[in-house]
């Protein structure tokens, strides 16, 4: 019986590390005939394409994952060029950056609303024991 437990642990004990390292991060980026996936800890990219039997992953062709970087490129340049109004209908803010004094007036209005709302709901819950 001793010799059964032992054996249970020890398999066990073998066994965590053999499922950590099957637990890798990946990312999947859409294609125009499947999608890439592109693991976290090393970079490494597969290109993955349906067949009959579900996805094959294989690694990309030097051509491919050019023509990606590049289509990626030019989406992303797109998107900053047309940069068009951030939340709330202000202009998107670059972090790292101080925000405006119209943008410290507006968010300090908002808080002050909510203040004002708040205390208002506890005076109408408790009446003023003083």
């Amino acid at each position: 019986m001793m010799s059964l437990v032992t054996a249970f642990l020890g398999g066990l004990l073998a066994l965590g590390p053999a499922i950590a390292q099957d637990r890798t991060d990946y990312r999947g980026i859409p294609t125009e005939d499947g999608f890439l996936e592109v693991e976290a800890a090393t970079g490494a990219v597969r290109e993955c394409k349906r067949t009959v039997d579900g996805y094959r992953c294989a690694a990309p062709s030097p051509d491919k994952l050019q023509s990606e970087v590049e289509r990626l490129t030019r989406e992303n340049d797109e998107l900053r060029r047309r940069g068009g109004p951030g939340i709330g209908g202000t202009s998107p803010r670059i972090p790292g950056t101080v925000p405006s004094e119209e943008d410290v007036d507006r968010a300090l209005g908002v808080m002050e609303r909510f203040l004002r709302r708040f205390m208002n709901i506890l005076r109408e819950e408790r009446p003023d024991r003083t």
